[in-house]
């Protein structure tokens, strides 16, 4: 905490000078023009991180919202008295105070070196950015003439040079960025390089402009053109590219009435009898225990854990399921019961810690986007201190790797979101869940002692985990 205020600090005095520099000026020029032309034909909403106080926002078009974060009180008040069409936040690139799935373009230029936690920064502008949205960014590049000279200088004088004598200053190379953006899920459609002359000196010894500038001039059109033919090596790299989001549709109510008709829901008990069997290997419950089931469908579940608890709530947002579950509670003479239709939410702004366990078997791969994240939250509130949540879904890293090997993704149901134990497991810790365990389980073998084998050896294994079981604590 005292390093990141030690950071803000530095900013907000370093946005108060005005250095004159020539050779910088021209340099941060051609960056914006390459911006501008990167961007120009963007429509929608554009977020500028680290707008700083000079001219990033003006890479903008007329057609787009703009959006300017930097962490420097001084840097915004500056963009702002230059660019007051748009709309500005004091924030952190690694925690933006922005909704998920928000943005069409994101730009992070000449910032992402100056952060600690850099990948933090592409997990955030990941989380901020429409499927399909687009992410520039450009930081300096070791292998150029800027990055020979800095080496040298810092084995000379044994100590560090930054630009503007910054408190960091970590830049990357073309190889190390292409990795960062790829493990995020960034696709990247253009890289090129920029600025390709030597450095001329640091702070005030600097050669002079005068001499400078018209040399410049002179071999600007060769520099125009290593663009593109030897990106690797100018002073900024630049990587454009494209996000596509695990989403292989988008939520449909009606999608899902229509094909859990009453036919299927009639079906539907005998095909999950021994995943229940499997599933409660691994769970323990108390005669003290209150416990909700989320998409509790026609509730099956109820048959197996009526006489080991003291009360259940079922809760489902299809009326066929929850017709289908009362008649068989009637049937079964169960009372220490209910079944709600409503969306979860909803239920739970009433039942705020009144659970010990909550189920939420093969559910929430059937939500998307905003109620996805909030039904954690949701779920995370209903639950008592010590409470555990159990999910049971498709492993997402499984059936994506299967039905891209066989061509089929684009037939992969519209209703359903496969994720990875990443992604539950990033999200959980987030909604405050704790002791996060992730249990694979296989698909092809229903053999128990096969599958305690199969758990120990991850290399034969993974051919077969189709399912995750997570549990997790409050």
């Amino acid at each position: 905490m005292k390093k990141e205020e030690e950071i803000r600090q530095f900013y907000e005095k370093y946005h108060t000078v005005k250095i004159a520099n020539p050779i910088g000026n021209f340099m941060q020029r051609e960056r914006c023009n390459q911006l501008r032309f990167l961007i120009k034909n963007i429509q929608g909403k554009v977020l500028i991180i680290g707008c700083g106080s000079q001219d990033d926002m003006s890479i903008i078009n007329k057609e787009c919202k703009g959006v300017g974060i930097d962490i420097s009180a001084e840097a915004i008040k500056k963009s702002k008295k230059g660019y007051p069409r748009f709309e500005y936040f004091v924030a952190d690139a690694t925690n933006l105070p922005l909704p998920d799935n928000s943005f069409d373009c994101v730009v992070c230029s000449e910032v992402i070196e100056h952060i600690p936690e850099n990948e933090r920064v592409l997990s955030e502008v990941k989380r901020i950015l429409k499927n399909n949205g687009v992410f520039i960014i450009t930081t300096p590049n070791w292998l150029s003439w800027y990055g020979l000279a800095r080496k040298i200088a810092e084995k000379l004088f044994k100590r560090p040079f930054t630009a503007g004598n910054q408190p960091i200053d970590n830049w990357l190379t073309p190889f190390s960025l292409r990795k960062k953006l790829k493990k995020y899920g960034f696709k990247i459609i253009l890289f090129r390089g920029l600025w390709y002359y030597p450095p001329t000196g640091k702070g005030n010894k600097q050669i002079s402009s005068r001499i400078v500038i018209p040399i410049v001039k002179l071999f600007y059109p060769f520099e125009i053109l290593s663009r593109s033919i030897f990106p690797w090596f100018g002073h900024m790299i630049i990587f454009k590219t494209k996000i596509i989001k695990n989403e292989m549709g988008k939520f449909n109510k009606q999608q899902l009435k229509s094909l859990y008709n009453t036919d299927y829901v009639s079906k539907y008990p005998s095909s999950n009898k021994k995943k229940l069997r499997r599933l409660f290997k691994f769970i323990n419950l108390d005669r003290n225990d209150i416990v909700l089931d989320v998409g509790c469908g026609n509730g099956l579940l109820l048959d197996y854990i009526s006489n080991k608890i003291r009360f259940y709530y079922g809760v489902d947002f299809l009326e066929n399921f929850i017709n289908v579950a009362k008649s068989r509670q009637k049937k079964n003479k169960i009372i220490n019961a209910k079944f709600v239709c409503e969306d979860i939410n909803i239920f739970c702004k009433d039942f705020k810690g009144n659970f010990n366990k909550i189920f939420a078997l093969d559910f929430v791969e059937h939500i998307y986007d905003e109620d996805f994240k909030r039904i954690f939250t949701s779920l995370y509130n209903s639950l008592k201190i010590g409470g555990e949540l159990y999910i049971h879904t498709p492993n997402g890293e499984y059936f994506l790797e299967v039905f891209k090997k066989k061509g089929m993704l684009k037939q992969f149901p519209q209703h359903i979101a496969v994720r990875t134990a990443i992604d539950y497991k990033k999200l959980l810790t987030k909604s405050g869940f704790n002791n996060i365990r992730i249990i694979y389980l296989f698909h092809y073998i229903q053999i128990l002692s096969i599958l305690d084998l199969l758990r120990y050896l991850p290399h034969i294994g993974k051919y077969f985990q189709a399912r995750l079981f997570i549990i997790c604590k409050k």
